[in-house]
């Protein structure tokens, strides 16, 4: 196989480095235009005219070049395809080639996010039947949901204070919760109140309307017995002051057990007393005939009373029971500090999966846990999936990369001429140009400042560089300089200018032209 690449001048140097790490022989072909995106079809068409391309099985253009491939394949007779939108995702697109059919639409470099995703999918579901398969002790069925060690951890979400909400919104809740990915759906009550009726009433318009399984969040029995009277498919939580009233109504119903005794007022942190507590909590409710029961040693804030206690207790009542389910109320850590949810619930979950957990808690009840659900669920499949090949959760093809990426694919900076007029956007300095053109945007991370270059109509050579770390200022230069004639223009330049301030902000990589998140 061999493969002639096709690019434009500012990223030449960056491509040929690129396909030097290919197996496939490969050939750089360098346009006279400066950038991918001002390359259209046509005009490729007929500069490959002029080059001797018959010799190559493929060719690929840059993923942001613009028109009709078919008009370029017709021309010259060689198969086209569009390749990724990044030099850096080039030895990944090539070393596919023959192995996958590229697209005359869509960039390549998405086409192989999206094949990572399906076979990760697919692996994660593999798994996941071949557990099932196997006889693992301790699992059990909450409804049709197997729940237990060597399956995927299941996410439940919880609709915070249900008895304060509508029908209407109960349901709305409930399934943008199911669209999250939440594999169990919780009715949380409201804390020191009281309302059986209400629990009775939630549950059974969940199990009419969800095709999920249903739980409770409660420690009053009272709302716990209304609950599995209902139909409830899993409780939580009874302690050691509820055990023996929850054993006359909860036989058969799984329960979450946790090692306090809340009427007492007594719940041990050290963590060696935590598993004791647990234990002798769990020989209580086994003797009083509930079988169905997963383990909660209590996932406790960051700083007070403290996370890596309650993580000791984990792994420690996982070494003395190694086959009871694990719960794990998450969002005590996610809603209880100041931080992005995304990259927390992404270690939470991996130390979940450490310690064996089988389900673990997500809420979304403050603004900035909104999406916990969803993040939650991502990142369970995530390390299950590090899980099941022993491996770090790393190149999966499943991720949770919103802000930042893996590799930067920002532009190279342009070498321009000394004559080039330079311009600081937040200076006083003033150059009058009368000609209007184009622009390129890049950054320049060195300098932590945002570079555009301006272009005459020609599109031959840059003719002034803009310089400066804000979006607002660097436009009112532009302005200023009279560069710009087209509301739809500047409208545009104004969106780009954005991006590339936040880009460089939170250092995620910035192309012209593409979207950051």
């Amino acid at each position: 196989m061999r493969v002639l690449v096709v690019t434009a001048q500012l990223a030449a140097e960056v491509v040929k480095q690129q396909v030097k790490f290919s197996e496939v022989e490969c050939d750089v072909l360098v346009l006279p235009r400066p950038v991918a995106a001002l390359l259209n079809t046509s005009y490729i068409a007929r500069k490959l005219k002029e080059e001797d391309v018959k010799r190559y099985d493929m060719i690929l253009l840059p993923g942001l070049c613009f028109g009709d491939l078919d008009v370029v394949e017709k021309a010259v007779g060689v198969p086209v395809y569009k390749g990724p939108k990044y030099a850096a995702d080039l030895p990944a697109v090539l070393k596919l080639v023959g192995s996958v059919t590229l697209s005359k639409t869509t960039p390549a470099c998405e086409l192989l996010s999206s094949k990572l995703r399906v076979e990760a999918d697919a692996y994660v579901s593999e798994c996941e039947q071949k557990a099932l398969r196997a006889s693992e002790k301790g699992r059990i069925r909450v409804r049709d949901l197997s729940v237990g060690l060597g399956l995927p951890i299941r996410v439940m979400a919880e609709i915070v204070d249900a008895p304060l909400l509508s029908e209407e919104e109960l349901l709305k809740r409930a399934n943008y919760f199911v669209a999250s990915g939440a594999d169990i759906i919780d009715v949380g009550m409201v804390a020191q109140d009281s309302r059986p009726e209400d629990a009775a009433r939630i549950v059974k318009l969940l199990r009419r309307h969800i095709d999920r399984p249903v739980s409770i969040d409660t420690l009053d029995v009272n709302e716990c017995r209304a609950a599995v009277n209902a139909g409830v498919d899993l409780v939580l939580s009874f302690d050691k002051g509820t055990l023996e009233e929850a054993s006359e109504f909860a036989k058969n119903t799984p329960s979450v057990i946790i090692p306090s005794h809340t009427e007492a007022g007594y719940f041990p942190k050290d963590p060696q007393e935590r598993v004791y507590a647990l234990k002798e909590n769990l020989t209580q409710a086994r003797r009083l005939g509930m079988s169905k029961l997963l383990a909660d040693p209590i996932t406790d804030a960051l700083i007070t009373p403290g996370l890596v206690e309650s993580l000791v207790a984990y792994y420690l009542f996982r070494k003395e029971e190694p086959y009871l389910p694990l719960f794990m109320g998450l969002a005590n850590v996610t809603e209880l500090i100041d931080a992005d949810s995304i990259g927390i619930n992404a270690l939470l979950a991996g130390l979940a999966m450490e310690v064996g957990a089988s389900i673990v808690l997500a809420t979304e009840a403050s603004v900035k846990t909104k999406g916990s659900t969803k993040e939650l669920s991502k990142a369970c499949r995530m390390m299950y999936m590090a899980y099941c090949r022993r491996s770090v959760p790393k190149d999966l093809g499943i991720d949770l990369l919103v802000l930042k990426d893996k590799r930067l694919r920002d532009d190279p900076l342009i070498q321009v001429s000394e004559q080039c007029g330079k311009v600081q956007a937040d200076g006083d300095s003033f150059v009058h140009m009368d000609q209007l053109g184009s622009f390129k945007i890049s950054v320049d991370r060195e300098n932590s400042q945002i570079v555009v270059y301006h272009y005459p109509r020609s599109l031959k050579e840059v003719d002034i560089v803009i310089q400066g770390k804000e979006a607002s200022k660097i436009v009112k230069k532009i302005i200023d300089l009279e560069l710009i004639s087209r509301l739809d223009h500047a409208a545009y330049l104004g969106r780009e200018l954005q991006k590339a301030e936040i880009a460089l902000k939170i250092g995620k990589g910035y192309i012209q032209d593409s979207e950051l998140f």
